[in-house]
């Protein structure tokens, strides 16, 4: 009797879901872009830390440097001590797009006391980067895996 009862309960709350909620299951919503044009736009660093990701390197900064942003861009590169070919991969993708000029790659220093792996190659990007002219105005950090649209 018990299980009758909450398989009927159960039953309830679905027709609810189903027939009143308005097809609650689909993720349809989109936000809609505006493009506004601006009279200059600020500097971004693009922070990417990376350990052997040469196999995932091609789409991911493949998609950074081809962004179609108007105003200056860097991508930092942090190899953190990758053992496979990530930062050779990094400069023929550079190459290839002749983008050489948009990617800097740095080796990350030994991990100090208290710090975690990828903060650490962060912080050392953010660092690099604001010595860079023009100074960044902005960071964008990224995964080594993530595909960006333009």
């Amino acid at each position: 009797m018990i299980l009758l009862t909450l398989a009927l309960i159960s039953l309830g709350i679905w027709l609810y879901l189903l027939t009143f909620w308005g097809n609650f299951w689909r993720a349809e919503e989109r936000l809609e872009t505006q493009q506004v044009k601006l009279e200059s736009y600020p500097p971004i660093a693009i922070i990417i830390p990376a350990r052997n990701e040469a196999e995932l390197l091609p789409q991911t900064l493949r998609s950074l440097l081809l962004q179609d942003y108007p105003g200056d861009y860097s991508i930092v590169l942090i190899d953190d001590g990758s053992t496979d070919d990530t930062t050779q991969v990094a400069v023929a993708i550079a190459q290839e797009l002749s983008a050489t000029n948009k990617l800097k790659i740095i080796n990350s220093h030994a991990l100090p006391v208290g710090w975690t792996g990828k903060l650490w190659a962060i912080q050392q990007g953010i660092s690099y980067a604001q010595q860079q002219t023009p100074t960044p105005k902005y960071f964008l950090l990224t995964d080594a895996d993530i595909e960006h649209s333009k």
